[in-house]
This record gives structure tokens, C-alpha cells and sequence, in this order.
């Protein structure tokens, strides 16, 4: 179904954490013939049994947390925060994301 372009990639992700094969094949059938989205088959598929990943913090040294926080603010100007495994930088308004892509483009 995703070689003939009925589902994409990300509905059959969906449909293979599912347990078990005749399952897979009704929700994909469900999600071709209702024209469900991703995220709607995502959530099908956890209602029909499939197994969620677990979330696992990303477990880092805090002071090297704190020295690449201190480094991403001290080139970029922006505050930043990281956690899970993730590095946001704040900017606020679209004329600061501006400032922030320049001095990024600029590096």
C-alpha cells in the first residue's frame, strides 16, 4: 500500500506497532478508506493494542549542559534551555527568529 501510494511512510509505522498481522491489515484499510491522517492513525493504532516507546530521559553531564547552554547564548545572544535531549533556543518574535537565522547563516 505505500509502494502504490495509498499510505505513507508514517502510517505504516503506525500499523507495525501493531501485534499482530490481520490487525495491521484492517487498520490499513481503516486508513485508506476514512483518508485518516498520520497522527489519527498513530492513535488508532494505540487503540488497537500497539505497544508504546517507553520515553527515556537523556541522561548528560549537567555541567556540560550548563557550558554548551552558556556557549549557544554567548554566540547567538538568545537564551536557551536543554532537556530530554533537546536544545531550544528562544527568540520570541519572527523579527528576532530574523536576528537568530542571521547570526546563525553568519557562523
Amino acid at each position: 500500500m505505500v509502494a502504490r501510494g495509498e499510505l505513507t511512510e508514517g502510517h505504516a509505522r503506525a500499523i507495525l506497532a501493531l501485534p499482530d498481522h490481520d490487525a495491521r491489515k484492517k487498520l490499513a484499510k481503516r486508513i485508506v478508506r476514512e483518508g485518516m491522517s498520520v497522527r489519527g492513525a498513530e492513535k488508532a493504532a494505540q487503540e488497537g493494542g500497539a505497544a508504546r516507546r517507553p520515553r527515556t530521559a537523556t541522561k548528560v553531564d549537567p555541567a556540560l549542559v550548563e557550558r554548551a547552554r552558556d556557549q549557544v547564548e554567548r554566540v547567538t545572544g538568545f537564551q536557551s534551555r536543554i532537556s530530554g535531549g533537546k536544545l531550544e533556543i528562544h527568540f520570541g518574535t519572527e523579527v528576532r527568529l530574523e536576528e537568530l537565522v542571521e547570526v546563525l547563516e553568519s557562523l
